[in-house]
C-alpha cells in the first residue's frame, strides 16, 4: 500500500453520498452502519444503512426521530423483519 492509499478515507466518509451509498452496500461493520443510519446527512444512505443494521433499540429510536418518513418506514420494516430471525 502506497503513501497515497494510506491517506484516503473509506468510501463510507466520503463527501459524495453516492460513494457512502456504496459503500453501505459492502459494509458490515455494525457500528459503522448504525452511525450512518442516525447520522448521515442523505436520506437514501441512511435508509440503506438501516436495512443492515440489528440493532433494535437503534431502530426503534430511527422510527421515532428520523425526519424522513422513508427512513422512519424502512427501520420499521426492519424491525418486522427481525422479529422472525
Amino acid at each position: 500500500m502506497g503513501l497515497l492509499d494510506s491517506l484516503r478515507k473509506p468510501k463510507w466518509q466520503s463527501k459524495d453520498w453516492k460513494k457512502r451509498l456504496e459503500a453501505v452496500k459492502e459494509l458490515d461493520d455494525q457500528e459503522i452502519l448504525i452511525d450512518l443510519a442516525q447520522n448521515d446527512p442523505d436520506k437514501d444512505v441512511r435508509a440503506a444503512a438501516v436495512k443492515k443494521v440489528n440493532d433494535k433499540s437503534v431502530l426503534l429510536s430511527i422510527t421515532e426521530n428520523d425526519p424522513d418518513q422513508d427512513v422512519r418506514e424502512a427501520a420499521v420494516k426492519r424491525l418486522a423483519m427481525s422479529m422472525f430471525n
